[in-house]
Order: structure tokens, then sequence, then C-alpha cells
């Protein structure tokens, strides 16, 4: 399946697509729907994998770290593999499918044989590539949001596990209920930052108003918290 050049059209913001992390949380999210999810996964690994259950709970430095027992060494844990689908170019350079294994500066020997990241850049993707072959192409090819509507129906009828995908995402972006849910996360989110912003503010005032006490002349505590001098004026008593 050939693809005609273009350039890569971002995500646009407030748009809902595969390419927005909640969405494709949803989507594959799910282990009544974990098939799809190790299609991909096998797609873009490499790998056959015989089992997958899918937890919402988990970030992969902890899976990593639990996963030692008392006395054991790290370079002991369990493989872990962590992705990035990233819809930016995060190197200036090289392939659209990096692996990253943690090295040591002193001699560049892989320090921790047991934790593999893989780094998808999407748009270097669609730079490079202009003709669909294989299933890791196909995925990224859907993923990538930048297919027009006859690509898509081609992209279809050579993997049907996308297509299934992109039923579950159209009930996803049109449903009301999941919308809700979508929206509700994001001003939890939302307000998750403020706070942890509040407090650092709070923080900052402290630190500013202990050193007005000790003899800080106002400019200098500016330059140095950041803060507005109108502000450290009003923290006067």
């Amino acid at each position: 399946m050939k693809i005609a050049k273009r350039k890569y059209k971002p995500l646009k913001e407030g748009k809902y697509d595969i390419r927005r992390d909640d969405v494709f949380k949803i989507v594959f999210g799910s282990n009544e729907r974990s098939e799809y999810l190790k299609a991909f996964l096998e797609s873009i690994l490499h790998k056959k994998i015989t089992n997958i259950v899918i937890r919402n709970d988990s970030y992969a430095s902890g899976i990593y770290y639990n996963s030692l027992k008392t006395g054991k060494k790290y370079i002991e844990a369990t493989k872990t593999i962590v992705i990035w689908i990233l819809g930016y170019n995060y190197f200036e350079d090289g392939n659209y499918h990096e692996i990253i294994k943690q090295r040591r500066e002193y001699n560049n020997e892989v320090f921790s044989p047991n934790i593999t990241t893989h780094i998808f850049q999407l748009p270097r993707f669609i730079d490079t590539v202009d003709e669909i072959r294989t299933e890791e192409e196909q995925w990224l090819a859907y993923l990538s949001g930048n297919l027009n509507k006859e690509e898509k129906e081609e992209l279809f009828k050579m993997n049907r596990s996308i297509e299934e995908i992109n039923k579950i995402l159209d009930i996803v972006i049109t449903d009301d209920d999941v919308w809700d849910a979508i929206n509700d996360r994001i001003l939890a989110q939302q307000l998750e930052n403020l706070k942890m912003q509040r407090s650092h503010e709070n923080g900052v005032k402290k630190v500013a108003k202990e050193m007005l006490k000790d003899g800080f002349d106002i400019e200098k505590i500016a330059k140095l918290t950041g803060l507005e001098e109108s502000e450290i004026i009003d923290l006067k008593d």
C-alpha cells in the first residue's frame, strides 16, 4: 500500500483521536479487548506474546522495581519494555523507531540489559515511509492520524484488527458518557496540577517571607524566587 508524501499534521488542541493518551487508554486498556493490544505489541516489538494482562495502576519504573525480591540486585529484575509513541521527533536524526538501553558514560557498557525503551516518532514515520508493507507500518500509519479516508479503507482490508480498533474508537469519541469520563479525568488532572502549583507558590512565598525577616532586599528576593517585587512587598507585615 503506497501513501503519498505529506507533512505530518499534529493533533490539534481539543481534538479527540487515537493519539490522545486518554483516548488510547480507553480504546486499548481493557482486558476484554486485549487481543487487539496483543496484536499491536507483537507487530511493533517483533516478539510473540503468549499472555497479556492490562493493569491501569502501574508505571514502568514501578513494574521494574516491584519485580525485585528482597536481597536481589537491580540487574536481576524482570525484563521491562517501555514504549513511547510520540507526535514529535525526539531526535534530530535517526530512524522513526529507536531502541534505547541504559549505558555507562565511562565505557558505553549496557548498565541494565533488563530495561529497554522503544521510541516511535510518528512525524519521522510519515516523512520517511511511502509504502506500507509490514504490520508495524500498518499500525503506525493508523496511529499517526495522518491517513485520508481512502488510505484508511485500504489499511482496514490489510489488517482487520486495526479495522476493529477503529470501530471502537468511533464509539469512544462519539459516546457522551465516554466523553464525560474523559473530560472528568482531564478536569481532575487540571485540578491536581493547580493544587500542586498553588502548593509550590505557597512554599515559595513562605521562603520569601523568611528572607525578608533575614534582611534580604526585595530585588534580591525577586531574583532568587521568581516572584514579582509587588508580591514580595505584600508579604511584609
